[in-house]
Order: C-alpha cells, then sequence, then structure tokens
C-alpha cells in the first residue's frame, strides 16, 4: 500500500517530450521548465506554418492561402514591443497538437483560429479541446447573455456612433438568421 508520502512525491503532469537539460540550454532566457516546454512547442508551431518566412524569405513562406496565420507572429510588432504580437500561448497549443495530430487537422484548427481571432485564453482551451478530444462545457444560457452583452458593450465602445435602436435592430436582425438555423 502506497502512504500519503509517497504518493505525494509522485510527478504529475504532463510526460516531458524533451528531457530538461535540453530546454535549458536552447532557452537559458526563460527560467521556468514549463515556460520552456512552452517555447519548445511554439517553436514546432513556428516551423510547421513557415511563419519565419514572414520576416525571412529564405525560411520558407505561409501555406498558399493561409497568409491569415501572420496573426499568430507579428514579428514586427515584437521588435517594437508590441504586447501579443507573438502568441506563443497558442503557439504552444498548437505545437503539442502536432505531436498527436496529422498536419493539415493542425493547419484547419490555426485557420479557424487565425481567422476569429479570439482571446489568447479562449484560444488555448479550444485548441486543448480539440487535442485532447475533450467536449464542451454544458450549454448555459446565463453565461450566452453574458458574452452577448459583452460583446454588445464592446462594440459599442469602439464605435461610439452606434444608438442602441441600431444595436436592437441588429439583435433582431439576428434573432432571426438564428430562428432559421434552427428550422433546418
Amino acid at each position: 500500500m502506497t502512504d500519503i508520502s509517497e504518493a505525494a512525491s509522485k510527478k504529475r503532469g504532463r510526460p516531458k517530450a524533451v528531457p530538461a537539460w535540453w530546454l535549458r540550454n536552447l532557452y537559458p532566457e526563460i527560467k521556468t521548465e514549463r515556460g520552456q516546454q512552452n517555447r519548445y512547442y511554439a517553436q514546432q508551431a513556428i516551423g510547421a506554418f513557415n511563419l519565419l518566412g514572414v520576416i525571412n524569405p529564405e525560411c520558407g513562406t505561409l501555406p498558399e492561402g493561409y497568409e491569415h496565420l501572420q496573426w499568430l507572429a507579428d514579428w514586427k510588432g515584437g521588435e517594437q514591443g508590441k504586447a501579443g504580437a507573438v502568441k506563443y500561448s497558442i503557439l504552444a497549443e498548437l505545437g503539442r497538437m502536432l505531436e498527436t495530430a496529422d498536419y493539415d487537422t493542425v493547419l484547419s484548427v490555426a485557420d479557424v483560429i487565425c481567422r476569429e481571432k479570439p482571446a489568447t485564453k479562449d484560444a488555448v482551451v479550444r485548441i486543448r479541446r480539440v487535442r485532447t478530444g475533450g467536449k464542451a462545457p454544458a450549454p448555459d444560457r446565463e453565461a450566452l447573455f453574458d458574452r452577448l452583452a459583452k460583446c454588445v458593450d464592446e462594440y459599442r465602445l469602439q464605435h461610439p456612433g452606434m444608438t442602441i435602436p441600431e444595436v436592437l435592430k441588429t439583435i433582431d436582425e439576428l434573432w432571426r438568421v438564428v430562428q432559421t438555423l434552427e428550422e433546418e
């Protein structure tokens, strides 16, 4: 029988795909092992999608028709100190996915993420869900209401000329579209 101290001392978490000593040598500026692993997987995605080709054509080019993947790595913005210019967290999840899924599947997931441009946290959750075969949480009307209200508020902040009657008309049009989906 295992006692509590033995159980507590067992390693938990993801299995190590890359030796820690190798990661320390590759990324000495990153202090944590998790951060080094994330950077390693991000580099895998950067290489797979030829994202370096955006700044150096000798590195290859982005897959044809997928130029919008540049959203994942805005190298010029990164050089200028723009926060979030290189989306390492999203790239790391895509890099992890490359270990278990075929390239075309990962490319199509990246395609959807780059077209929709969700918040990083949401993108990571979605990619991880696809990668691990996890299920989406149960539908929640209150959460949907909160998300829609936040979306309207953000839109009105960015477009102060949008009036409440215009918002209501747009919501009414959306309601009609949703109804037609239900009928199909």
